[in-house]
């Protein structure tokens, strides 16, 4: 039997009074917190990383994978520490490696389909529908799509998904992790009890550099600009291209968002020596801190002019592509200045849709 959501429509009150004194008085009552539905199921929705610095439509999953895998977690204790927020236990598994699928047009088709993302309940005997538990203090929620492994150790569970830069137009994804604590009947403005939107990210980066005239008297075409190597300052870093991505998501305590790391293979060609081509984009593992890069470059036939990017300035964050600008002055110098990473948000075969200038 199919079920479909119920909606509870809820009426604002008003009470006319009148008093001795012949004067109308209107008494407003406050809106009643709605009380949720008892066996409300948990319902997804799946999305593509945004930048939040750029309004615009979100870039639904489906697009790119019509599956993915979910693990959920709800905490029954929550300890005060005095500043404002406090630490979460108890942690219940709510699911363990659910596939959920995508059908087109299905919405509201089922109890646990509201965005056309549906368990895959028939193929799975061991996934059932799961409802939202109006006594747990907090929820989480992380998934990832493709064959990439998790593993639960103490309060945080991590997922290794094998990353490969040769391999991108097939992305692996994960997510943030989705928290939400409080309970329904007191915070109707919380995420608890809503549907589920995960956001998924690709675990890789992207990199180039251009070359921009100092000012508007300087012709690059004139100067000419040859041979450039954009590499890492310490000859023996490499570049990672290839290795295992790790997510690590908190499931008690007082963290709320998600960690990673990177650890690069040691087969060949999981690394490069350098970027060569300006204006390219590179496709790169993500790295949370590593040494400066050095640009060496020809000018006007004036060889082994060279700039220093420094260390700060070259993390690189998963699913973001970064541009390092060099200013060429009207002698064929190279003037960095205060020169930083410029980024955006990576859209899967998209180039940059806009450059933010660090200067």
């Amino acid at each position: 039997m199919t079920v479909r959501f119920r909606h509870i429509v809820v009426l604002m009150m008003t009470t006319v009074m009148i008093c001795s004194c012949e004067r109308d008085v209107r008494q407003d009552i406050p809106e009643p917190v709605p009380v949720p539905e008892t066996g409300t199921p948990i319902t997804f929705m799946a999305s593509q990383q945004q930048e939040t610095a750029v309004t615009r439509a979100t870039t639904p999953l489906q697009e790119y994978q019509t599956t993915f895998r979910v693990w959920g977690f709800k905490n029954y204790s929550y300890n005060e520490n005095g500043n404002g927020d406090g630490s979460y236990g108890d942690v219940q598994t709510v699911f363990q490696d659910y596939t959920v699928q995508y059908y087109e047009g299905s919405q509201l088709s089922t109890t646990s389909n509201s965005a056309g993302w549906e368990y895959i309940l028939a193929d799975y005997p061991d996934q059932s529908i799961k409802f939202w538990d109006w006594s747990a203090r907090a929820y989480r929620f992380f998934g990832v799509t493709g064959e990439a492994g998790g593993t639960r150790a103490g309060g945080v569970f991590t997922v290794s998904l094998q990353a490969d830069t040769l391999r991108v137009a097939e992305p692996t994804f994960y997510t943030r992790l989705w928290f939400s604590d409080g309970n329904p009947t007191t915070y109707p403005t919380r995420q608890f009890g809503k549907t589920v939107q995960l956001e998924f990210l690709k675990p890789y980066a992207k990199v180039r550099f251009l070359f921009i005239p100092a000012d508007e008297t300087v012709n690059l075409e004139n100067l000419v600009v040859e041979d450039p190597v954009f590499a890492p300052a310490n000859e023996g870093q490499g570049i990672t291209l290839k290795g295992t991505f790790s997510v690590s998501y908190p499931l008690e305590g007082t963290a709320t968002r998600e960690t990673w790391t990177v650890e690069r293979s040691s087969e060949s060609g999981s690394s490069m020596s350098a970027f060569t081509k300006d204006e390219r984009w590179y496709t790169v593992l993500p790295v949370q801190g590593q040494g400066a890069f050095k640009l060496t470059v020809t000018v006007a036939g004036d060889p082994d002019k060279e700039c220093i990017v420094p260390a700060e300035y070259m993390n690189w964050l998963p699913c973001y592509q970064y541009t390092y600008i060099f200013k060429v002055n009207d002698e064929g110098g190279i003037d960095l200045g205060e020169v930083k990473s410029a980024y955006t948000d990576w859209k899967l075969g998209a180039e940059a849709e806009r450059r933010i200038f660090n200067w």
